[in-house]
């Protein structure tokens, strides 16, 4: 954590309103945090032995936990209500700063010396209001559907406050799909001519199969019936 200097964005404050104020910052680069992409070997159902499960994996599967933010567009009614006081600023592509809304209580301790009223917050990517639903599914989650079609491991979530567009990522319209949608035509489109071409394998558990004679083959299909 680290302390600066930074004037509120322009149009948010007149100039005998402006104070100066410690800013706090915040990183997505400081987590320090590490993921094991390929757990294959975990997962085998050939078990590995005590000693192999303790070795220290290497530095190919081991990588930061990527955060990324995106900036949803105001909603005509909040437009309407002119709730765009320039509080959120995308400084770059991985630097978004923070200032307190204009009358708030958190501006007005820190015109009291009490608190702050900018923060600086740091991430791996920030997308702004005018990316769309395709291009954050390239830049984001493409790489990783196709990281889980060579057997390796991935965990993606949303985290937000109510109305903050989650869903809208998440699952998107009929017309626009968002990342899951996408992730699930990627992955089918990429298992064409792959797919085993008889009806005797079923899975078992989480990490087998089993093969099926040809009564068990006819009792499978009556079920879909």
């Amino acid at each position: 954590m680290s302390q600066g200097i930074l004037s509120p964005p322009a149009g948010l404050l007149s100039d005998d309103d402006v104070v100066v104020s410690p800013m706090f910052e915040s990183t997505a680069a400081d987590l320090g945090s590490v993921v094991r992409k390929n757990l294959l070997s975990d997962c085998s159902v050939i078990s590995t032995s005590l000693e192999d499960k303790q070795q220290v994996p290497s530095e190919d599967s081991m990588e930061k936990v990527k955060v990324y933010l995106r900036v949803r567009p105001l909603l005509p009614s909040e437009v309407e209500r002119q709730e765009d006081q320039g509080c959120v600023r995308i400084e770059n592509v991985e630097t978004l700063i923070l200032q307190a809304p204009k009358d708030s209580f958190a501006l007005k301790s820190n015109e009291r010396g009490i608190g702050q009223a900018t923060h600086r917050f740091t991430f791996s990517q920030i997308f702004g209001p005018e990316v769309g639903q395709a291009s954050f599914f390239n830049l984001t989650v493409k790489e990783m559907v196709k990281d889980v079609l060579k057997g390796q491991n991935w965990l993606i979530y949303t985290y937000g406050v109510t109305n903050s567009g989650k869903t809208h990522t998440i699952q998107g319209t009929i017309k626009d799909g968002g990342i899951l949608p996408r992730s699930l035509a990627l992955i089918f489109n990429s298992l064409q001519g792959q797919l085993h071409p008889t009806p005797d394998l079923k899975p078992l558990l989480s990490n087998e199969v089993i093969w099926l004679d040809s009564k068990q083959i006819r009792q499978e299909e009556m079920k879909k019936l």
